[in-house]
């Protein structure tokens, strides 16, 4: 009968961390559709050329961003919804904010601006564009760790409907 309960407990704690899993990444869709709306917006504004497919690839984890342009895309669209310093520093409070706003709980939205914060001080380049695309590609890659990185296809399908 003990050995019934500890596989039932067991069993439990897998269930519970497999959802959070699978909810994490429904979050990280929502977070990247909702991030990517103005998308078209920023491409007219900046006059950028079409940079569509790095960020349909962009969640794929073997996909590294490497053009210039697209760094500037996600600047803008940073921008667009507020998580973004004029000097182009990331706004800790606003993303934390808007995390919450789009499904995050407290934990995991602390755990993205954390992941963000990390990657800026990493990256040395002076350039807006250069250094978006090189925390993108960071911020990417640690999601990707933690298993909380959305499906690039339902991004994409979510993307191409309202965009």
């Amino acid at each position: 009968m003990t050995k019934t309960y500890t596989f039932l407990a067991v069993a439990i704690v897998f269930l519970a961390i497999d959802s959070r899993v699978d909810s994490s990444q429904d979050v990280m869709k929502d977070l990247s559709v909702k991030f990517g709306e103005s998308m078209n917006q920023c491409i007219k504004e900046m006059d950028l050329p079409d940079v569509s497919a790095d960020v349909f690839n962009y969640w794929k984890e073997d996909f590294v961003i490497t053009r210039r342009e697209t760094g500037c895309l996600f600047s803008c669209l940073a921008k667009k919804v507020n998580m973004q310093h004029s000097d182009g520093l990331v706004h800790k409070d606003n993303t934390h904010k808007f995390a919450m706003k789009h499904g995050a709980d407290a934990e995991m939205a602390t755990k993205l601006v954390d992941i963000i914060h990390t990657c800026q001080n990493s990256i040395s380049e002076s350039d807006d564009c250069l250094r978006v695309m090189g925390i993108a590609n960071c911020f990417k890659k640690e999601v990707h760790k933690l298993d909380w990185a959305p499906s690039a296809d339902l991004v994409t399908q979510e993307l191409m409907a309202i965009i």
